[in-house]
């Protein structure tokens, strides 16, 4: 049985797609895969997506850490938009169109998806113990930390709270970078 070229050229991008889906395949985790398929079937909105705890980014892409020796620019180049990168691990968020050609870049290991984070103060503040330890500070003689600057990585913040004020009644937070709102942060972060 002799193919005609088209017909011969169909079947074999025919047996590549499937390939190119597989090798996507073998370096996405389960918790994007299942997100990517859940954004690809456009059934539910991405916002509800988002709700319950798939992978997807704000702007409707997949929401993931990329491992490997790729560089920044050849995922951006593939379609990856590159929040932060270090030596072998990158965030990005990755259109569903772009998800294959990410993938089948030589220098990615593995892409997995992004796992939303919520505050558990609620079973975390009981379990430590840590609601005995509040009330007034103690007293110490002496070293005060007067020129001492703090950065603190926390969520709900009581702006208004005593330990956050001098003794005039004045805030003694110097700067405070919400990640939560939109917008960008601080210039040099993204």
């Amino acid at each position: 049985m002799r193919l005609r070229p088209l017909r011969a050229a169909s079947l074999l991008l025919f047996l590549l797609i499937p390939l190119a889906a597989a090798a996507a395949d073998g370096k996405l985790d389960a918790r994007a895969r299942t997100a990517l398929a859940r954004l690809r079937s456009s059934a539910i909105p991405s916002a509800a997506l988002r709700r319950s705890g798939a992978s997807v980014a704000p702007d409707g892409a997949l929401d993931v850490f990329i491992r490997g020796s790729v560089s920044r620019s050849e995922l951006e180049a593939a379609g990856a938009r590159v929040r932060t990168a270090m030596p072998g691990l990158f965030t990005a968020s990755i259109p569903v169109s772009a998800v294959d050609r990410v993938a089948a870049l030589t220098g990615v290991v593995a892409i997995r998806g992004g796992a939303p984070c919520q505050p558990e103060l609620n079973t975390s503040v009981a379990t430590t113990g840590a609601q005995y330890l509040r009330g007034a500070g103690p007293t110490f003689a002496g070293l005060n930390g007067q020129g001492v600057l703090v950065g603190i990585v926390d969520s709900g913040v009581d702006y208004g709270h005593a330990d956050f004020k001098d003794a005039a009644g004045h805030t003694r937070i110097v700067s405070i970078w919400d990640q939560v709102a939109s917008g960008s942060g601080p210039p040099g972060y993204y």
